[in-house]
């Protein structure tokens, strides 16, 4: 699987936990929320990195 795949499925994976928010209860809601924005935050960072290139480190 590439680096793309990965951040897409990421991307897909959280909008899945979004869905099921209805199922769970109030209370446990913030912390899907939290999940779902690090989730979406460190998909976006692998965008950037792959859409910038190679690092100076060679990563």
């Amino acid at each position: 699987m590439d680096r793309i795949q990965e951040a897409e499925e990421g991307v897909e994976r959280s909008l899945a936990d979004l869905r099921e928010l209805e199922r769970l209860p109030v209370s446990e809601h913030v912390a899907r929320f939290d999940a779902v924005h690090n989730a979406l935050t460190d998909a976006l960072n692998r965008a950037e990195e792959l859409l910038s290139g190679p690092s100076s480190s060679g990563s």
